[in-house]
C-alpha cells in the first residue's frame, strides 16, 4: 500500500492546492462582498507556498500532466 497511498496523497494533495489557488485567485477580483475579496486576497499566497509544497513532492507522470492542465484552465484528473 505505501507507494499506491503516496501517490494517491500527493495527487490529492496537488489538486485540492491547485484548485484553492484557482479559487481564491478568482475570489480577489469578484466575489460580490468586499470582505471576501480581502480574505481571498490575504489567503492566495499561503495557497500558492502551499501549491509550491506539493508540486516539489514526488510525483507520478500523470499528477505532473494534471497540474499542467489545471494551470491551463482545463482540470483533467
Amino acid at each position: 500500500m505505501g507507494g499506491r497511498f503516496d501517490r494517491a496523497y500527493s495527487n490529492a494533495q496537488l489538486a485540492i492546492q491547485t484548485e484553492a489557488v484557482d479559487q481564491f485567485g478568482a475570489s480577489r477580483r469578484t466575489a460580490p462582498v468586499p470582505r471576501l475579496r480581502r480574505y481571498a486576497q490575504m489567503m492566495l499566497p499561503k495557497s500558492k507556498m502551499f501549491l509550491e509544497y506539493a508540486s516539489a513532492w514526488p510525483q507520478p507522470l500523470e499528477a505532473r500532466s494534471a497540474r499542467l492542465e489545471s494551470a491551463s484552465g482545463k482540470v483533467v484528473l
